[in-house]
């Protein structure tokens, strides 16, 4: 809930946090830094600052979401007449609706990016439906609410119902509000029945929860038990003030001169954080919460202009080095030309960073490390990247083979970043390398703990458990990643195989092939079977040439690396390497076939290319 003083209250309760797994593939044929296209772009941009009751009036929650707009049309590339504005008298609930069933369903599809910008009070109010673990509905607040009708506002199942109406699967939902109800009732907005202290639930996991889809992502203000402050000096919120200040070349942590939906969450968090602790004594901590597979393209840079920047000489060769490395696809060639730019200032931060992410894409593993621990050595100036530095430093180490260096530099990592999965995932599977698993499983429960709505953990659980033959944990297991995650096929195809081979039910077969049909699963297999003559070179990221053969065998990773725990996959890779006699460690891939294929293994497979 915001207030008319000088910062808005918000309070969301027990908030879902980070789902950020670093995957570093490079597809053949395609720059690790292309963007995601999308078809068009959407906006619908909400902000109340006044109300009947002056009482209840804020100072910037429309400057907040006319802000927004002019950021999305100049940086965005939002086209004006696809962006939709509501504020003060027009931010009706009626209009907030038709804003989202009507506009928003009849222009968006499936393929387009919309952007939903919420800038006002919000409350909690009795649960209807009793739904919410705590017997509370969070609302956000219209203009046109009414302090005696508690249909008169926004709940979460409403909101949740509006937008698993929409076609698009690039949404990204901001909330710059809270729903902390009578917990401000002196100089704020409260129902009769809405209680002020915090409860075992929040808005956010009851929209994905009530959205039985993938293609939503959300982006909140402030976590559990946080004040979230409006500034005078920058008359915003200072959430909605460092969200646009992120739209800077000190954001984009992959240099493709993208902000993605992932890096503005990053810089937000950071500078809001330290911010609010500098200025307010307090924690604001804004939290992300995404249902995509990848990160969304919101905000472009504008080309650099040398006359623009401080040090006139080096900037020039700053821009001069970023237009030549932008035309260069060799990797080792642009570790050359951006290590112009590192000598003429070794102690810059970026610089460090940025060399260090070109050493790591090339392999150079130590040389990466090297870089990044000397940003470890300034203080405080590490906990600005993303991921955390001591993350990245912890995921070379693991892959160099170090795994208790890797170890203690992920720990280091949890100190100042609990709520990255990512760092419990790398720790349960150096763990399980390590055959110690009752850490790895701790780990992967961790993880869980953090974001449930992931199946990764849920997976690596169940199959866990399957092979230690500790079924009743397993299906009791996957039956909770089913309930998290009932659209993805790799959850259904263990949750179906359970109920088949093991449960004897038909409902498993019912299950896998309605999900088989909408996954297209079949038609990846066929593409993945399929050697293409026309494969004989392609140019991937780093410069290198690719045979036929190796080409295939990339396809065929990268269906892997897409259905990581699905069998069939592995089968193919295998097939592929020793039919064709290609000289390839299989036994990671034979490892993994066997894993995930426990419950209806191929014996004849099995006894012609596993055990021969």
């Amino acid at each position: 809930m915001k207030t008319k003083l000088n910062y808005k209250e918000k309070n969301m309760r027990e908030l879902l946090l980070i789902i950020l797994l670093i995957m570093n593939i490079n597809v053949a044929g395609q720059d690790a830094t292309s963007e995601h296209l999308f078809n068009k772009r959407y906006a619908l941009i909400i902000g109340i600052s006044e109300h009947d009751n002056p009482a209840n009036n804020l100072n910037y929650a429309k400057k907040d979401a006319l802000d927004v707009k002019d950021a999305l049309i100049k940086n965005g590339r939002f086209e004006k007449e696809n962006v939709k504005v509501l504020v003060n008298k027009d931010a009706t609930r009626e209009n907030i609706r038709k804003g989202i069933e009507g506009w928003l369903k009849s222009n968006s599809t499936k393929n387009d990016l919309v952007f939903i910008f919420f800038s006002g009070h919000g409350t909690q109010i009795p649960d209807g439906d009793g739904d919410e673990d705590d017997g509370l509905d969070e609302c956000l607040i219209p203009y046109d609410f009414d302090n005696s009708d508690l249909s008169s506002v926004i709940t979460d199942d409403i909101f949740a119902y509006w937008i698993r109406n929409l076609s698009s699967e690039n949404i990204l939902i901001v909330f710059d509000n809270c729903f902390s109800g009578g917990a401000a009732r002196q100089k704020g907005i409260s129902f009769p029945g809405a209680k002020g202290n915090v409860g075992n639930d929040n808005f956010s996991k009851d929209i994905f929860r009530e959205v039985p889809r993938k293609g939503t992502s959300l982006l909140a203000a402030s976590k559990a038990d946080q004040v979230s402050f409006e500034s005078n000096e920058f008359e915003n919120g200072i959430f909605t003030h460092f969200l646009l200040k992120s739209i800077s070349i000190e954001s984009d942590n992959d240099f493709n001169k993208i902000i993605d939906s992932k890096e503005l969450f990053y810089a937000t968090r950071q500078h809001t954080l330290e911010y609010s602790r500098e200025h307010f004594k307090k924690e604001q901590e804004p939290i992300f919460v995404s249902m995509i597979d990848y990160d969304l393209d919101i905000f472009y840079l504008p080309e650099t202009k040398p006359d623009e920047l401080k040090d006139k000489q080096n900037k020039a060769l700053e821009y001069k080095i970023e237009s030549d490395i932008q035309k260069e696809n060799d990797l080792a060639k642009k570790i050359i030309i951006y290590k112009q730019l590192y000598d003429i200032a070794p102690d810059n931060i970026s610089y460090n960073h940025r060399i260090a992410m070109l050493y790591e894409w090339n392999g150079e593993y130590l040389k990466a490390i090297e870089h990044l621990k000397f940003i470890l050595s300034n203080k405080n100036r590490h906990i600005w990247f993303s991921p955390p530095v001591t993350n990245t430093i912890g995921e070379l180490y693991k892959k160099l083979g170090e795994k208790e260096l890797a170890i203690y530099y992920f720990n280091e990592a949890i100190k100042t970043n609990p709520e990255i999965t990512s760092i419990y995932d790398n720790l349960s599977q150096i763990y399980l390398s390590q055959n110690d698993t009752l850490r790895a499983i701790q780990n992967l429960n961790k993880s869980i703990s953090v974001q449930p709505y992931q199946k990764k953990p849920y997976l690596t659980l169940f199959y866990l458990q399957l092979n230690m033959g500790n079924l009743e944990d397993a299906k009791q297991i996957i039956n909770k990643g089913y309930s998290m995650n009932p659209n993805d096929f790799e959850t259904l195809n263990a949750y179906s195989s359970v109920q088949k081979f093991i449960e004897k039910s038909t409902l498993g077969d019912s299950l896998y092939l309605s999900l088989q049909k909408e996954s297209g699963i079949n038609k990846r297999i066929e593409e993945v079977s399929k050697v293409d003559d026309s494969m004989f070179i392609i140019n991937i990221v780093n410069g290198k040439e690719l045979t036929k053969q190796e080409a295939h065998l990339q396809k065929i990773k990268n269906a892997i690396s897409e259905y990581p725990y699905y069998p069939e996959f592995y089968k193919i890779f295998i097939k592929y390497v020793v039919d064709n006699k290609i000289d390839v460690d299989l036994s990671s891939y034979k490892k993994r076939y066997l894993n995930y294929s426990i419950l209806n293994p191929d014996k004849s497979f099995i006894a012609n290319y596993i055990k021969q």
